[in-house]
């Protein structure tokens, strides 16, 4: 006779189950306060390697200045003497000094024990720029810094009735920059023209550069491009000029002419030579 199973009896793979479930949670109920205790201690360890006397900046090193001071980099990074170098953010900091009107762009590293490297690389003033306001631009053409015409006298002069609005951080119109660029090279080349003899490069739209000369303020158009052969032209005409004693007369030569020139003076009407 079969006899009936009972129903009340726990099943061995139940108990066997709960046990395993057991032992789980207490395993992770175990790992959480390990990571706890663990991120506890990361932290203090944290908390006291910032406090700590050895990562403390001791010094800062500068590099790269020629116009700017040494004070005004150091006011402007705002970095206090004994601050914790791992709370420094280097990028951040360039970009500050990356914000002085004469600070190109700027790279910062830490070098040990405790010292702030800092290498500027500065603008160089390239040329003033007037024309409802008045700036000094850059050898890429930006203009950086608001001046006035009589504070940089060494720097060549581009001035223009069509450049208005100026502003800190924009770029001189690239057709005038560029025209201005190879006109001032050809310049240097000569040994009779230096670009110091030129007291104004006068901008005007359509045509191009007209240059006031020194120190008799003679005008010279030489137009937009073509400027070593307007140049040789122009020396062949003083020359001859000077055989027929009317140098001292003449006011304004317009060379922007593919094979002559026109010359303006005291001595009556245009003449074309």
């Amino acid at each position: 006779m079969t006899g009936k199973a009972n129903q009340y009896r726990r099943d061995p793979g139940d108990r066997t189950c709960r046990v395993v479930w057991f032992k789980t949670i207490g395993v992770l109920v175990l790992a959480g306060f390990a990571v706890v205790g663990l991120s506890a201690a990361f932290a203090r360890g944290y908390h006291a390697l910032l406090e700590s006397s050895i990562l403390q900046l001791r010094s800062v090193e500068i590099t790269g200045l020629e116009r700017l001071d040494r004070r005004t980099v150091l006011d402007t990074l705002g970095v206090p003497k004994g601050a914790n170098v791992l709370s420094l953010r280097l990028d951040r900091l360039a970009r500050r000094l990356e914000g002085l009107p004469w600070v190109k762009d700027a790279v910062l590293r830490l070098d040990a024990p405790g010292r702030l490297v800092v290498a500027v690389r500065e603008r160089k003033p390239f040329a003033v720029v007037h024309g409802d306001t008045t700036y000094l631009a850059d050898e890429e053409g930006r203009l950086f810094l608001e001046t006035t015409v009589q504070s940089h006298l060494e720097l060549p002069l581009i001035t223009a009735r069509s450049l208005q609005e100026l502003k800190d951080g924009t770029d001189l119109r690239p057709e005038i920059f560029q025209a201005f660029r190879d006109l001032l090279e050809t310049l240097e080349r000569t040994d009779w023209l230096p670009p110091s003899a030129v007291s104004e490069f006068r901008w005007e739209d359509p045509f191009g550069f007209v240059l006031l000369t020194n120190p008799k303020g003679v005008t010279v158009r030489v137009g937009r491009g073509g400027f070593k052969e307007k140049l040789d032209r122009l020396h062949r005409l003083l020359m001859v000029l000077q055989e027929r004693n009317l140098l001292e007369a003449v006011t304004a030569v317009d060379l922007d002419y593919v094979d002559r020139a026109f010359v303006k003076g005291r001595f009556g009407e245009s003449t074309g030579v």
